[in-house]
């Protein structure tokens, strides 16, 4: 995981809580505050410490779980007094390979997602491609950097509202504030100029227009959570960055042919956890917009209490099976809880100052 994630921190917290031994692996923190030894003749394969001076050790083994929530890779400190300038790509460089080799071998356990399948998973192109073999409803999309073809494609479909989707969220920091991108509408006399949209290729996709509402479709193995958001932002495309009680959170029974073809596309893609974001309009079809293999889940819970988000998730963990199913409990381990008893809160506050790349004002619980 990486700091200030309240998802990384929740699971743990509750696995701790039901006697599971575990702990949570930082990238960051490698290898500035911390040591990893990789040997694959032994049982326990990785031994993570600290540091020299640390007594305490943590073991994976073939018999253990890993959930790859978040992959922080290695940060040195600027300045770092220990490197000559000169050395510090080459360590930088090796570091990161070593992280992305040991990634991989701790991968052939159970793990959640494996190293491969994330890269592959996370291709926004390819997932398009499979949802359309798959058989479901894909919008009219192009993905491209060209000026001409970006232009032409909005013309030849003038009948059609586009919005623009980046590949990934990206944060942008100020002194006062910070700003993500989001989806939104855009038409060709607000494009930027033609060396702009060369420099940033973009997903350009068709809006649907007759949509009833918006459905998360979390899949912990073969086990389906689905939620529709029934009161969506009017002003708005993207429904990011909205308090999650807002939405009008709300479980649903998604056809089976919907999970089955979801299945698939997990299948294809080698991963055991997603979260499918689909549309349903109004002539009772369901669009397939893009299925992310670390999304963010937990808010379905903390906007509706009723659906027990991370109770399903530590259980699919300990449960390591990938074609796992949630029963029902009496009693579970609550996100909401955790939110209004403050734990969260005092869980991410303990994080703040530890290592973090890029984003620097994460340490909140966000949807």
């Amino acid at each position: 995981s990486q700091a200030g994630d309240a998802h990384g921190l929740a699971v743990l917290y509750s696995l701790k809580q039901q006697g599971i031994d575990c702990f949570r692996w930082l990238g960051n923190n490698f290898p500035t505050n911390q040591l990893i030894t990789f040997d694959p003749h032994a049982d326990e394969h990785s031994i993570i410490r600290q540091s020299n001076s640390s007594p305490d050790a943590s073991f994976i083994n073939k018999n253990s779980s890993f959930w790859m929530r978040r992959i922080g890779y290695p940060v040195f400190p600027e300045p770092n007094e220990t490197l000559n300038i000169n050395d510090r790509d080459f360590a930088a460089s090796e570091a990161k390979i070593f992280v992305e080799g040991w990634l991989h071998a701790v991968s052939e356990g159970f793990c959640i997602n494996p190293f491969l399948a994330k890269s592959r998973a996370n291709s926004k192109s390819l997932q398009l491609t499979i949802a359309k073999k798959v058989g479901m409803n894909v919008p009219i999309t192009l993905v491209s950097n060209d000026p001409e073809k970006i232009k032409f494609n909005l013309r030849e479909n003038e009948n059609i509202r586009w919005i623009y989707k980046p590949f990934r969220v990206h944060q942008w920091d100020t002194d006062d504030a910070s700003f993500l991108t989001h989806a939104t509408i855009i038409t060709e006399d607000i494009l930027p100029g033609d060396r702009v949209l060369s420099f940033v290729p973009g997903i350009y996709q068709q809006l649907i227009e007759n949509k009833l509402y918006e459905i998360r479709a979390t899949f912990f193995g073969s086990h389906c959570v689905a939620a529709c958001l029934t009161n969506l932002p009017k002003d708005k495309i993207d429904w990011r960055g909205k308090q999650a009680e807002a939405l009008g959170i709300k479980p649903i029974n998604l056809p089976q042919k919907i999970q089955d073809q979801c299945r698939q596309i997990m299948k294809h893609l080698g991963i055991h956890f997603g979260c499918f974001d689909l549309v349903f309009d109004d002539n009772e079809n369901y669009w397939f917009l893009e299925v992310n293999e670390a999304g963010q889940f937990l808010w379905v819970e903390r906007a509706n209490p009723e659906i027990p988000m991370l109770d399903i998730c530590c259980d699919f963990l300990i449960s390591r099976d990938v074609n796992y199913g949630y029963k029902k409990k009496t009693q579970h381990h609550s996100y909401y809880e955790l939110l209004e008893n403050g734990i969260i809160s005092e869980l991410l506050k303990n994080d703040e100052g530890l290592i973090r790349e890029n984003r620097k004002n994460s340490y909140i619980e966000t949807i």
